[in-house]
């Protein structure tokens, strides 16, 4: 057994759940589900949507002042579609797709780590990187590798 392993079992054990151990040690929720199962855990699969419900305030207010749909997903670690549930549960009407000169195109970088990372982040440096998402018309994980790159 790792020592990876052994810590997340202790902070299940404690009452943490998968989304606050995946945000504890900077990794994905479903991997830590994923190898909690594996480990021999009777683990309840957890839609999307219920990962998010603790959020929706924050969701609804990020969905509000108009950030991509996609950056607020990658920040809650849920799915487009769950923030899509959100707004029609609130009854927020539906936005346009803003087009962007070129498709996300991202290899060999795990997109599902982003999200615990983007949420351990201050509100006031999570709005500065969508600012700066926004001026340069990317999303947060274009910007996020594109600075990384240029380091």
């Amino acid at each position: 057994m790792t020592d990876r392993l052994e810590k997340w079992i202790a902070d299940h054990a404690a009452g943490l759940s998968t989304h606050q151990i995946a945000v504890k040690y900077g990794v994905g929720q479903t991997t830590v589900w994923s190898t909690l199962k594996d480990a021999g855990f009777q683990m309840a699969p957890v839609s999307a949507r219920e990962r998010a419900r603790e959020f929706d305030e924050s969701i609804l207010e990020d969905y509000k002042e108009g950030h991509l749909v996609r950056d607020i997903a990658a920040r809650y670690n849920t799915t487009l579609y769950a923030i899509s549930q959100i707004r029609a549960e609130y009854g927020l009407p539906p936005r346009r797709a803003r087009p962007y000169e070129e498709p996300m195109r991202i290899s060999g970088v795990s997109l599902g780590a982003i999200g615990p990372l983007l949420k351990a982040l201050p509100k006031e440096d999570f709005d500065l990187l969508l600012a700066a998402a926004a001026a340069r018309r990317k999303t947060v994980a274009q910007v996020l590798i594109e600075d990384w790159e240029a380091e």
